[in-house]
């Protein structure tokens, strides 16, 4: 996750990576993210800057937490799935790897989002709170993979999507129409997943009952819901472009 608006922190100037492959989102019905505990050499060789970098950020905003996340490293694309090896990392090692502009190194940042589906065939999409990493930005309910997420000394991309919406939006999964194959997003720098979950009620009447799980929480993880209806929409609210091409995905099929 980017830091907060407005953050800054010494650090060199931004790195160019080598050209990844072209971002892509396939379907995809078996997904194995085998988990190692070794930790990314990257980290520990840029400690210093990240722990400077990390600082900075806190001094921002001291909601910032540094918890436990996952990076994937060996993708491998196959007809029906994706295979990884997910190595844990600090939040605060992705801030400054973030900062640097997401150079090639190697490994892929992993999250999960939900796309909360309405009976119009429009999707909920969402603004994420200012006091967040990613404050104001657009896109889908979801973040990153945590410990939360390990089944067996594998993570679960599905549990991740399901927790966070869950989180984010209060609409528990016993009450959506879960589609069991999910969509997979990878460029150079990122692994995403996002499962497609079927509300049984108009997008606009889903946005509002997540607003009004909102209003309940003393601190929400997001500032705004809405419904989009199609790719104008998308050039209207200009989402992140992890969420812009999962939308497209679905727009292209309805």
């Amino acid at each position: 996750m980017p830091l907060k608006r407005g953050a800054s922190g010494a650090a060199p100037a931004r790195q160019q990576g080598r050209p990844g492959p072209e971002p892509s989102v396939t379907p995809v019905r078996q997904v194995t993210l085998t988990t190692d505990s070794a930790p990314l050499r990257w980290a520990s060789d840029n400690s210093g800057a990240i722990a400077q970098h990390w600082a900075v950020a806190r001094a921002d905003n001291p909601t910032l937490f540094d918890g436990r996340i996952y990076m994937a490293t060996d993708v491998h694309r196959g007809p029906d799935g994706i295979a990884a090896i997910a190595h844990p990392m600090q939040f605060s090692a992705l801030t400054y790897w973030r900062h640097l502009g997401l150079p090639t190194t190697g490994f892929h940042i992993l999250f999960g989002n939900i796309i909360l589906r309405g009976t119009d065939g429009a999707i909920l999409m969402v603004r994420v709170a200012d006091h967040n990493a990613t404050a104001g930005m657009i896109g889908f309910p979801g973040g990153t993979f945590d410990d939360a997420d390990l089944i067996k000394g594998r993570l679960d991309p599905l549990l991740c999507c399901l927790r966070e919406g869950e989180e984010e939006t209060g609409w528990p999964r016993s009450e959506l129409a879960v589609d069991p194959v999910l969509l997979a997003y990878t460029d150079h720098a990122r692994l995403a997943f996002a499962c497609i979950a079927d509300m049984g009620v108009t997008a606009e009447a889903g946005a509002a009952r997540v607003r009004a799980f909102l209003g309940g929480e003393d601190m929400p993880e997001l500032a705004e819901v809405f419904p989009a209806f199609g790719t104008e929409e998308l050039n209207r609210v200009a989402p992140n472009i992890v969420a812009r091409r999962f939308a497209e995905w679905i727009f292209d099929r309805n």
